[in-house]
Parts: structure tokens; C-alpha cells; sequence
């Protein structure tokens, strides 16, 4: 998920920009207090797409204060603080101690394994907070990383049509849907159903945003990635991205949002494109 979900900032106005620094900053702010220094290093801007949207849906309010900090020494620089912005720190604690996990179990990365052990006490403060979002986000992440095993090693598919290869691929985008879809609604009494909806839809984007982005390198080492297993070409993966992500932004569209949706959509309608479309032009630079 790490790098996907980022605003356009070109899109921006500087008011919007410093609302979306502001968020990001908030997160940064709430990981240290409550879960200490170490925490930081979960620190993401895809979470603040998180946080903005459950404020603006459900305005619990929030506060803006200024300070110095370990990555802006030399100037005071303000953040925002309030309870969607703490759920949203509490998240990227759980993805990021997730994430460890998958890259020591993935590629042996002993990093990985020791952010893992130091992330242990502070997720498990926050399954404690969160026990449903968490449990269903160890359970989809388990069962992808043992299917998407199978279909690396020709266990699964060995025979199929490509369109029965993808039907497989499209099950696994769709358990990290189901994880999105519980945390984007969690704790949730209004608007729980469209929520759940949004988030299962941009589950289902990012999983296969990520394998567009790595589809060459899991070619070269042999990883499993839908769009090579299943032949899908470049264009066609762009179609079936933008059939995915047209149904998330549908339920976007339909929730009571006012606060900051001009800073939402530019992250929707553009922010989610932007590493693809660098990787690409920089493809089509390098063939010329």
C-alpha cells in the first residue's frame, strides 16, 4: 500500500497543501506520544487519505499546534491532532508491522525481522484498540502471501486460460479489498456500509497498482505478480486499474463530504497515478 495513495500536489492550492502536511505531520506527532520515537518509522502519507476522510465524514474536530521536531529542526512547523489523525497512526502502525513481516518471510530480510520485533509491543497495543480490523487484516494478509506462494510456484493455474489465472489474482486483490474495507469502516455506526464499500474497491486498486509497479522486477526474480502470470499487457492492465479504481471513487462520490474533498479527489484522481505514469514515461524515455 506504502507510496500509492499520495496527493497530486500540482493539483494543490497552498491552503490544501499545508492541510496535507499538517495531517501527515499529525500522524508523525501521534505515533511518538503514544507509542514512542521508534513508532515514527510508520509514519506514511497513504494514511492521510485515511484520516481525512473519516474527519470529514464524521467531524470528531481537531486541533492544530506547532513545534520543533527531529525532521524539521530549524523551524516550527504545524501539525493537526484529533481522533480520526490517532486511528490513522494506529493503522500505520498495524500495516507497517504487517509489512515487516512479509519481507523477512518473503526475501529473508533481517531489517525487516528486527522492525518487526520492535513494532511487536505497539501493535499489539493497537489489536488490543482495533481487535476487529486487525484480525481481519492478519487473516487476508496470511491467506494472500500462502495463495499468491501456490500461484508462484505453478501449484495453482499450471493449466488455466489466462481469464481463469486472473479470476484467481482478482480473489486475492479483492482479501486485501476486505481488509481495507474493515479498517476504512471500523468503529463505524454511520456510513459503516459505504465505507466498507470504498475501502474493499481501493484494496482491490492498490494490490494491483503494486503489481503494475512491479511487474518487471518480479518477472526478473520470478515472483509471482497477476499481471505476468496471467499475460496482461500494459494496456490492458491500465483498463482493468481504472475499471477498479472508477468503482471506489463511484462510493466516494455518493458520502456527504465537504471538508477537504478537492484535497481527496486530487489524491483519487491523480495521486494514485503518479509512480505508474513516472515508471512508464521513464520506460518510454529510456526506449527512444
Amino acid at each position: 500500500m506504502f507510496g500509492i495513495v499520495l496527493a497530486n500536489m500540482d493539483e494543490l492550492i497552498e491552503d490544501e497543501r499545508d492541510r496535507y502536511r499538517e495531517t501527515y505531520c499529525g500522524i508523525c506527532h501521534s505515533l511518538k506520544e503514544r507509542y514512542g520515537q521508534m513508532s515514527r518509522i510508520c509514519v506514511n502519507y497513504d494514511m492521510v487519505l485515511l484520516a481525512l476522510l473519516r474527519e470529514s465524514l464524521f467531524e470528531h474536530g481537531e486541533s492544530v499546534s506547532s513545534s520543533r521536531c527531529m525532521a524539521h529542526p530549524s523551524r516550527k512547523h504545524r501539525f493537526a491532532r484529533g481522533k480520526e489523525i490517532d486511528y490513522a497512526a494506529d493503522m500505520s502502525v498495524a500495516f507497517a508491522y504487517h509489512k515487516c513481516i512479509d519481507d523477512w518471510n518473503d526475501d529473508g530480510n533481517k531489517a525487516a525481522k528486527a522492525c518487526s520485533s520492535a513494532l511487536k509491543r505497539s501493535y499489539s497495543r493497537v489489536k488490543g484498540a482495533h481487535s476487529a480490523a486487525c484480525s481481519v487484516l492478519e487473516r487476508e494478509l496470511c491467506e494472500i502471501r500462502s495463495a499468491e506462494q501456490m500461484l508462484a510456484a505453478g501449484e495453482v493455474c499450471e493449466d488455466a486460460l489466462p481469464d481463469d489465472a486472473m479470476a484467481e489474482a482478482d480473489k486475492l486483490a479483492k482479501r486485501f479489498g476486505s481488509a481495507l474495507a474493515v479498517v476504512f469502516s471500523d468503529g463505524c455506526s454511520q456510513w459503516s456500509g459505504e465505507l466498507a464499500a470504498f475501502g474493499a474497491e481501493l484494496g482491490r486498486f492498490i494490490y494491483f497498482m503494486d503489481a503494475a509497479l512491479d511487474r518487471d522486477e518480479d518477472a526478473q526474480s520470478g515472483s509471482f505478480n497477476p499481471f505476468n502470470t496471467c499475460g496482461i499487457s500494459a494496456a490492458d492492465a491500465d483498463a482493468l486499474l481504472s475499471n477498479v479504481l472508477g468503482r471506489a471513487v463511484n462510493v466516494f462520490e455518493r458520502l456527504p463530504l465537504e471538508q477537504d474533498l478537492n484535497l481527496m479527489r486530487s489524491i483519487l484522481y491523480a495521486g494514485v497515478w503518479q509512480r505508474l505514469r513516472s515508471k512508464q514515461a521513464s520506460v518510454e524515455k529510456g526506449g527512444e
